[in-house]
């Protein structure tokens, strides 16, 4: 579960406001995005009457496919879209991704939860699209995934673990700890997301790059750049290279690519 809103938090930033609704996403409030939870399917209604209310800031609304569909209160039960009926039988399946388009959304993306770096990079679209923007991470329920086949291998913490519980940030509830150390515990389902968030140099024994850890940040581009400073401490600086290479997205008009002066705004 903590692998789209860590992603979502990335891209929108604190500042930004989060409606979420009722479903397993509401455990994310620990992780600073979920700022309202009233009512099924109400993150879509309230992001809605904030922004027209006036507010400037980025807001990212999120909710599952069955609460977005109205069709299942606990989850585990066919819907419209897994093209199944509520006695099993198949039946046709509705494209979220058509549904989206056809209610009016700009620009529709579907993403894998698991993949870092391209989930952050569609959030990262979407906040910057003029205009409602939807974002689709699709991955199987992670406890259907443990009762089938889908399931993947536990990862586990190395010997050498520091205990600076850089890790705690991402919010996964496999990872606790024990003995001033992290441990892996049974609630894995073997994504391996947490081994992908901070960046290691070096060899094995070499520190872990927390935010707002590094005292040098090098880019080969200014996005990447603004990707990536979270990263740099207050006294730190950035090294960037001024040429910009800009993605499909930007040269078809679909989204807009940041000014320069915003990216090395202070």
């Amino acid at each position: 579960m903590p692998k789209k809103p860590f992603k979502m938090r990335k891209a929108f930033g604190k500042k930004a406001i989060y409606p979420s609704d009722i479903g397993c996403y509401t455990m994310a409030i620990g992780m600073g995005t979920v700022d309202t939870c009233l009512c099924m399917g109400a993150s879509i209604t309230l992001a809605s009457g904030i922004r027209f209310g006036g507010e400037t800031e980025g807001i990212c609304c999120s909710l599952g496919d069955s609460t977005f569909l109205h069709a299942a209160m606990t989850g585990h039960q066919p819907h419209p879209g897994t093209g199944v009926t509520a006695t099993g039988e198949s039946t046709v399946q509705v494209s979220l991704e058509a549904l989206a388009k056809a209610l009016g959304a700009g620009l529709v993306e579907t993403v894998d939860p698991y993949d870092l770096d391209k989930a952050i990079e569609c959030f990262q679209k979407a906040k910057e699209f003029p205009g409602l923007s939807v974002v689709i991470a699709r991955q199987p329920c992670v406890i259907k995934a443990r009762r089938g086949e889908a399931g993947r291998k536990s990862f586990a913490v190395g010997e050498d673990c520091a205990g600076c519980q850089i890790c705690v940030d991402f919010g996964c509830s496999a990872i606790e700890f024990e003995n001033d150390k992290a441990r892996i515990n049974a609630l894995c389902m073997g994504c391996g997301a947490c081994a992908k968030i901070y960046t290691r140099i070096g060899c094995r024994f070499s520190p872990m790059v927390a935010s707002g850890g590094a005292d040098v940040l090098l880019a080969l581009e200014p996005a990447e750049a603004l990707r990536f400073a979270h990263f740099l401490s207050p006294e730190g600086v950035a090294l960037v290279n001024t040429t910009a290479v800009l993605p499909v997205t930007v040269t078809t008009g679909k989204s807009r690519y940041p000014a320069l002066q915003e990216i090395l705004a202070p």
